[in-house]
């Protein structure tokens, strides 16, 4: 199992209907290829951890590489695992920004967010405390 953390800033145009047809599609597409994760989003920039077989986690990423709903896509870090951390979600949403700004803060100590400074272990630690709150 493999599991790929990166954050991306959304496109300008990004709005409640392209969330929600992100969500579905997603949903879909995550559940017929064994893909588990989370999506947070605070309204500027995405966080995405997924998780799966390796070939099919880099399948894709390289297809979110090229969605244009997004960009300044950095990858977090990648890990292997026996288990995943999202059996049960082909694709949990997180967007209340005041609990990711307080989730953030409790793990990193800093008040100001910047999810490109977070390590792979930071990501995880923050996707994982909010999915705990959906």
């Amino acid at each position: 199992m493999k599991s790929l953390i990166y954050s991306s800033h959304a496109s300008e145009d990004t709005d409640l209907n392209v969330l929600v047809d992100i969500l579905t599609i997603a949903k879909k597409k995550n559940e017929k290829h064994g893909i588990t994760g989370m999506l947070i989003f605070d309204g500027k920039i995405f966080l995405h951890y997924i998780e799966g077989e390796p070939q099919k986690v880099d399948q894709l990423y390289h297809n979110i590489q090229h969605d244009s709903r997004h960009h300044s896509l950095k990858i977090l870090g990648t890990r292997l695992h026996e288990y995943r951390l999202f059996k049960d979600w082909s694709m949990g949403y997180m967007n209340n920004s005041s609990q990711i700004l307080k989730t953030y803060e409790k793990i990193t100590g800093r008040m100001e967010p910047d999810i490109n400074a977070l390590d792979y272990r930071q990501a995880q630690l923050l996707i994982s405390n909010l999915s705990k709150i959906v």
